[in-house]
């Protein structure tokens, strides 16, 4: 898998939950694209379950826009 799928893949998990594909990839979740709690959590599942891996806590507050989120999925992926 390619670095522009993981980002491919991490637009489309958040474009399928929001309902809504007409975003940057830089818009912020909260601020920018009214992205509750509940669904960063469902986000947090998703992507958990589509690349296998445990996010940490830690991590959770990187999870602001699909850069970000992105940035720490790959990272996560190294350590994997």
């Amino acid at each position: 898998m390619t670095n522009q799928d993981t980002k491919e893949i991490l637009r489309k998990i958040v474009s399928e939950i929001i309902e809504d594909n007409d975003f940057e990839d830089d818009a912020k979740f909260i601020e920018e694209l009214g992205i509750d709690s509940m669904l960063i959590i469902e986000i947090l599942v998703r992507v958990e379950k589509t690349f296998k891996i445990t996010i940490p806590e830690s991590y959770i507050p990187q999870f602001t826009d699909v850069n970000a989120m992105y940035n720490a999925v790959q990272e996560l992926l190294q350590n994997k």
